[in-house]
């Protein structure tokens, strides 16, 4: 049996490496790495050089820190193995990421300039206990990992795999479009599906029921003496909240809903008439290249450029595979909505899916490169279906479509929690419309109100008392 000293972790070939954090210590306080230095010693916080490979004067002297984490794992075989510069910096800063004793110092961060980095600081045990004190209530949800093959990191136009049913403890193993990576089922919290989301609708207040109320054995005089109104001093009056009327949208506007796994990490709204751009680069390389190549590469100038954030999450499996996407959707995809008719194009190498109520009944279908696509139709679609809804005679219309990056959807009304990135983009006219009619149908079901009981009737004479004080104080006031 081999016997692995503290401070080292197994390796597949049976033998033990030093763990990250005493290994890049110890390359920091070295100071023969390019770039990898101390910001403040005594604080123990280090910069890492992080010059992006597509830069004009990056060197592999840029990224040495990357390629000495692959040879000390024995992910990188010198001599043996291709280099693959992405891919090493992708794992190291998963690792980092990992480390529970290594922090990310993002107010020190510069990634703009010659020479950019990140910062990060190694923890001492009292911050680090401090650290999980604050992350007691942390749940993770999506538990991702990858496969052994690593020799293709390229991104395939499209790997069709069949979709099968899932089991309920489970959400759906959905397919990934990248070669190299294999997507575990993500576990879902029981809790998460007892409380799935229905489409509630908000029904007429004619049709109410009242169930009778459970009646206990209370004495409402013995309660109500209890409560001495008379010892409250003068109250301010407190009218109901105004809220204003929401003007109705212009036809052209959208809302975008972006999601990583189960979380909603932004929300766009759209408003430009011209459209927009979606995408990730966050070192902008569509801003140093001239017209026409530029708008043949991302679109035109005059879309409203709505950027992609960083995947921030301690699961390492989720991030390193949703970083993979991302650097996919560099060129992005394009979003216009002209006279409430929404269309799609894609520029990404990232194989983009949409399932739209307004097609194939949302049967989910690829984006082509470059092809401008019809994705929803308000007038086509919405409208006819909202009347027929109205009516009786239909279900009620959507007024979204779903896109699923990187990984094929199963359809619009089904759960892509389990997606690594995807949006819902809601035609915003229609949105509002269908929340001016949402209680009008006859497909609507009733309202249950049970019958006050003591306590309720107890609460009433407690509003009416403190209403006639106010009443008498107003009238003294005006007197």
């Amino acid at each position: 049996m081999t016997v692995h000293r503290f401070g080292e972790v197994p390796m597949d070939n049976g033998q033990s490496r030093q763990r990250m954090r005493p290994w890049l210590e110890a390359k920091v306080q070295a100071g023969n790495i390019p770039g990898l230095s101390w910001i403040d010693q005594e604080k123990k916080i280090f910069k890492v050089p992080w010059k992006h490979g597509g830069k004009h004067d990056w060197s592999e002297g840029d990224s040495t820190i990357f390629k000495e984490w692959a040879l000390h794992t024995g992910r990188y075989r010198e001599g043996v193995d291709q280099a693959d510069w992405p891919t090493w910096k992708t794992r190291f800063r998963c690792a980092l990421n990992k480390l529970p004793d290594i922090q990310e110092m993002k107010e020190y961060n510069q990634l703009d300039g010659s020479e950019p980095f990140r910062a990060y600081k190694f923890l001492s045990k009292e911050e680090l206990n401090q650290k999980k004190l604050g992350n007691n209530e942390y749940r993770e949800v999506c538990t991702l990992t990858p496969t052994s093959n690593t020799q293709n990191p390229a991104l395939p136009d499209i790997v069709p795999v069949e979709v099968k049913a899932a089991p309920q403890s489970q959400l759906p193993n959905f397919p990934s479009d990248l070669e190299d990576l294999e997507l575990d089922p993500i576990k879902s919290d029981p809790n998460l599906l007892a409380n799935t989301q229905l489409n509630h609708i908000i029904t007429p207040a004619n049709d109410i029921k009242e169930e009778p109320g459970d009646h206990g054995d209370v004495e409402m005089t013995e309660l109500y003496a209890e409560l001495s109104l008379t010892t409250r001093g003068p109250q301010q009056h407190l009218s109901p909240l105004q809220v204003p009327r929401r003007q109705e949208p212009q036809d052209h506007e959208m809302e975008i809903l972006l999601r990583y796994c189960q979380q909603q990490v932004q929300i766009f709204h759209v408003r430009s008439p011209h459209g927009c751009r979606l995408f990730y680069d966050p070192e902008r390389n569509d801003q140093m290249l001239l017209e026409p190549l530029k708008q043949e590469l991302f679109g035109p100038d005059q879309f409203e450029q709505l950027e992609f954030p960083q995947c921030e999450t301690t699961n390492p499996g989720q991030e390193e595979h949703t970083y993979k996407l991302l650097t996919a959707l560099d060129r992005g995809m394009l979003l216009e909505c002209h006279n409430g008719n929404i269309y799609a194009t894609r520029k990404s190498r990232c194989v983009i899916f949409i399932s739209t109520p307004a097609i194939n009944n949302g049967e989910p279908f690829k984006l082509e490169r470059n092809v401008k696509v019809q994705v929803y139709d308000s007038h086509g679609y919405f409208e006819p279906m909202l009347q027929r809804y109205l009516s009786g005679a239909s279900k009620k219309p959507l007024s979204h479509f779903v896109i699923g990056f990187g990984q094929r959807i199963m359809s619009n009304n089904a759960d892509h929690s389990g997606l690594l990135i995807s949006a819902q983009v809601n035609h915003s006219r229609s949105q509002h419309r269908l929340n001016q009619v949402s209680c009008a149908s006859p497909l609507s079901s009733s309202i249950n109100i049970s019958q006050s009981d003591d306590f309720d009737k107890l609460l009433k004479l407690v509003k009416d008392e403190s209403n006639a004080q106010v009443m008498e104080i107003s009238n003294g006031l005006s007197a």
